[in-house]
């Protein structure tokens, strides 16, 4: 699948490469169903998350991890609402590709009530055949935010990978916060 023309081009974002074990990544090639799916490219690129975790920004205090990232239709979360009070969140992901890779970007899109509220994209840019990276993103808060009462349970986040125009893999997640 090509990225539809207009969405925009990736920007911020940071990386740096470490090295892990194995990976975990459910969900079926091709499984759209208005979900989470890898696409026949990522599977061609033998393209793997495997672990996501979110921290304040300013302390670098872990507020939330996953050590699986599951590629379902939707998958629920649950973050802790503390993490609605930082002003900046760091968000980390490590995957892993078996093909090169010209120009990684992620676009994320939030939706709440099925109502787009906010869009972002980060850039990573190339990457290693066989290699496994850690990919940090930082996002700032707004001034003002939405309570968690308002958004849990009503906020999906919508995020996809794209290698330059080619799609990879999307996953959508219903967050609830506690």
């Amino acid at each position: 699948m090509k990225r539809p023309a207009g969405t925009g081009t990736p920007s911020s974002g940071a990386s740096s490469p470490t090295s892990t074990g194995d990976a975990v990544m459910t969900g079926g090639v091709g499984d759209n169903r208005e979900g989470g799916y890898l696409t026949q490219h990522g599977a061609t690129y033998g393209f793997k998350l495997h672990r996501m975790w979110m921290s304040d920004g300013t302390s670098g205090e872990e507020l939330w991890n996953s050590n699986t990232v599951d590629m379902l239709p939707l998958k629920a979360v649950h973050l802790p609402k503390d993490i609605l009070q930082c002003k900046v969140v760091s968000r980390k992901l490590e995957f892993s590709s078996e093909k090169e890779m010209h120009k990684l970007h992620l676009d994320q899109v939030a939706y709440l009530d099925g109502t787009k509220v906010e869009g972002s994209s980060f850039a990573f840019g190339y990457v290693i055949p066989g290699s496994t990276n850690t990919w940090e993103n930082v996002v700032f808060a707004a001034p003002v935010m939405l309570t968690a009462e308002v958004m849990s349970g009503h906020l999906i986040m919508e995020t996809t990978f794209w290698d330059e125009d080619v799609l990879i893999c999307k996953s959508r997640m219903l967050v609830f916060y506690d």
